[in-house]
């Protein structure tokens, strides 16, 4: 028997709406019948991008005052529906978070398809739903994503869609004005294709969702109502319909007070009980696009409202202008607050629209058909080698590489980043092996055996510590056990953050690795010579996640994972040195700190809540806390982090022993001096803790390990669409800091303000 060629789909699924569960369900039904066998890709999204202007706050704040007015409704019941339909129709990767994640998934399938919903729509820019991580564009096929506007309003997102766009071979969109706005940006000629719901038949349909076990409406026939927006301005104009045909009124509750209405349909809806509604509907209102679209399939008589307004820049009315005119249903649009169309569109004539939807269907099948018979034969040739897209500067695979092919240096952007000598290359691969972006084989922290709050109990040394001083302690017991510690200085010399070595006899050093460093670490001259070391002595290695994970690769790969004691730091992400660069020559330029001044990143003085960064200068200090401090104005958004930072797979993983970092949150808030969170992810983490707490020099407290997902917030967020821009800026000797500041942190600025207000007044 011929194997199945396997193809990942990537669409919004997850989210618990009947036209995106069915059209997803729906694209991954039609290619299996096809012969393939689809996956759906659980890629667990970041939310939108969006540009950080006082606008985009304006228009954050008009969002949560409309939620006041409509509240989604949710249950149980319908919870279980959703859930027991997908279980028997659909397949998943395991949950997804992070690029390099997705990235790996290139060795797994054969071919990778985009669509169908809003997924490609500007207003919720992802550059994942455009398969950025696929590595070759022959194997990307579009099918039917949706933009979902007429104009798209940001350039930057439209410069970023056009990339994005531009690499895919096979190119389809859902609407006429996609395709325009796609040949617009790109010069690519799009195929204008069908939803996937309407690939299938009505009676395709009546088998797939076992339309006729679905519990229904006794009393038929009915009209039936299907409203995401508001419906109370549509009412008048469906109690007057109602009134005409002598229907009684049934909604399909997608809102609260919907569910409330004496309307509502009588049993809890899922996908399968709202395609059943549909199709037993003697009548169907709606503003929805699939609610139209199972009307239209099913050849019930409908009316479909402009949900927004025409200028508003958020209209997604586009798609439903597209589909009707396709299929010469025009007249079916209405304005609902035209009272004379009410009583004069009761019957609707399918005979030209069915003719016309069998016409598209078959084109959309075979554009489908030939697309992925393309793109699943094709096997493309690296013409170099490529370790990840995602560097995070480790230098692990210029340590493995025996031809000395790879080497590590800033980039453009300020961080450290690989390049290969591709005359030396013999493309191995053993690069790939260490690279703790590639092959992601983490485990999860919510397997972590513990979780802790770890305190000094030397006050020199919480005074000199970020938080509680575990770190300090923990690498100090190391020395005394005759381990080689390797950590974080800032080297005052060369203005950067590097990673060390320190031995038995050398303890006056360790002093150096205390308190935190918000810089990429310098790694790579480091990790050269840890495994010479690991063979010789036990290790203990302190840095960030991905550089963690480096080592943990490393030495597994040696067979001396045993050897090491690997502690990785709670991290936000690190920013590009364009921006220290800048911030330590317009302190020297303003209080004359000198070329080579020390640097505290956070001095906690009486509270080690309030961070306060110190720069020792040769005639005056500077001292400035977060809040007013403009590095941290921008560190602390992630503004200008390292690409790898906001795709970073060990937010909620890590390959090291044990995980530390400060331990916010109500439980400590009135602590003065510093208390440090230390998650046991290993049983050697949870002994060396035990033994710490046990030998005197810390106290400790076991704490429910879910109190690290509260407190620390461990998610990615999109990096902001000015990152490329604000990163160009930060170079550009003839803009200060401060004028950057105004132009890109003003929105963070007032949001913080306006929490703290909040706080204050108790609003």
């Amino acid at each position: 028997m011929k194997t199945r060629k396997k193809v990942a789909i990537m669409t919004w699924y997850t989210y618990r709406n009947f036209g995106t569960a069915l059209q997803a369900t729906a694209l991954t039904h039609v290619i299996e019948n096809m012969g393939y066998s689809p996956t759906m890709i659980q890629y667990l999204p970041k939310g939108g991008a969006f540009e950080p202007t006082i606008r985009a706050l304006k228009d954050r704040i008009v969002r949560k005052i409309k939620t006041l007015f409509f509240k989604h409704y949710v249950s149980n019941e319908r919870e279980k529906l959703y859930t027991s339909y997908f279980e028997t129709r659909i397949s998943e990767t395991e949950p997804m978070r992070s690029y390099p994640e997705l990235s790996d998934l290139n060795s797994q399938f054969d071919a990778f398809v985009c669509g169908s919903d809003q997924i490609w729509s500007p207003n919720c820019f992802d550059d994942k739903y455009f398969l950025s991580f696929v590595d070759q564009g022959e194997k990307m096929v579009a099918y039917a994503p949706s933009l979902g506007v007429s104009k798209i309003q940001n350039q930057l997102i439209e410069r970023k869609m056009a990339d994005c766009i531009k690499r895919f071979h096979h190119l389809s969109v859902r609407e006429q004005q996609g395709a325009g706005l796609i040949h617009g940006m790109t010069g690519k000629t799009a195929n204008v294709v069908l939803d996937p719901t309407l690939l299938m038949s009505a009676s395709e349909w009546d088998a797939y969702a076992c339309v006729n076990q679905a519990e229904q409406i006794q009393s038929s026939p009915y009209l039936l109502c299907y409203f995401l927006g508001s419906s109370q301005k549509y009412m008048d104009y469906v109690r007057r319909l109602s009134k005409k045909t002598n229907l009684p009124i049934y909604i399909i509750p997608v809102s609260i007070s919907q569910k409330k209405s004496k309307n509502a349909v009588p049993f809890e809806v899922g996908p399968i009980e709202f395609v059943s509604l549909i199709k037993n509907a003697a009548y169907v209102c709606t503003d929805s696009f699939h609610g139209m679209a199972f009307a239209i399939n099913y050849n019930v008589p409908f009316v479909v409202f402009e949900r927004f307004a025409n200028d508003d820049v958020q209209n997604q009315n586009s798609r439903i202008f597209n589909l009707l005119k396709l299929l010469h249903l025009e007249d079916r649009l209405v304005n609902y607050k035209d009272r004379c169309l009410a009583t004069a569109l009761i019957d609707c004539d399918y005979k030209i629209a069915n003719r016309l939807l069998q016409q598209h269907r078959e084109f959309s099948l075979t554009y489908l058909k030939d697309s992925l018979m393309c793109a699943t034969e094709h096997v493309g040739k690296e013409r170099f080698l490529k370790i990840t897209d995602m560097c995070c500067g480790c230098g692990a695979c210029a340590t493995v590489c025996k031809k000395n092919a790879i080497s590590i240096c800033k980039d453009s952007e300020g961080f450290e980043h690989y390049t290969i000598d591709e005359e030396r290359c013999v493309k191995c691969g053993v690069c790939k092996t260490v690279c703790p972006m590639t092959n992601i084989i983490a485990p999860d922290l919510k397997n972590a055996i513990a979780l802790y709050s770890i305190k000094s109990r030397s006050n020199s040394v919480l005074e000199n510590s970020s938080s509680g001083g575990v770190g300090h302690e923990l690498s100090t017991s190391c020395l005394k056990d005759g381990y080689a510690v390797c950590g974080c200085i800032y080297d005052t010399k060369n203005k950067l953050a590097k990673h060390i070595w320190v031995y038995t006899g050398e303890e006056d050093k360790l002093v150096l690795l205390q308190g935190s460093k918000y810089l990429q670490s310098i790694s790579a001259n480091a990790l050269k010579n840890i495994v010479s070391i690991a063979q010789q002595q036990k290790i203990a290695f302190f840095g960030t996640p991905c550089q963690a994970a480096a080592v943990d690769k490393m030495l597994r790969k040696n067979g001396l994972r045993d050897n090491a004691l690997i502690v990785d730091l709670i991290c936000h992400g690190v920013p590009s040195y364009h921006l220290w660069n800048k911030f330590l020559k317009t302190i020297d330029d303003k209080y004359g700190t000198g070329n080579n001044p020390n640097v505290r990143f956070r001095e906690k003085r009486d509270d080690w809540h309030r961070r306060v960064m110190v720069v020792g200068g040769e005639k005056k200090n500077y001292s400035q806390t977060e809040v007013k401090d403009d590095f941290y104005a921008f560190f602390r958004r992630g503004l200008c982090d390292m690409r790898a930072c906001s795709d970073c797979p060990y937010r909620e993983r890590s390959a090291a022993d044990l995980r530390i970092g400060d331990y916010w949150g109500k439980r400590f808030s009135k602590d003065k001096k510093g208390v440090s969170m230390v998650l046991a992810n290993t049983d050697l983490g949870q002994q060396v803790v035990s033994r710490l707490i046990k030998s005197g020099t810390c106290e400790g407290t076991e704490h429910p390990l879910l109190e690290y997902w509260s407190v620390q917030y461990p998610y990615n967020l999109n990096p902001p669409l000015i990152r490329e821009v604000l990163i160009r800026e930060l170079c550009d000797d003839g803009l200060s800091l401060k004028q950057l500041r105004k132009k890109y942190c003003s929105y963070y600025d007032c949001m913080e303000l306006l929490s703290r207000l909040k706080h204050t007044f108790h609003l």
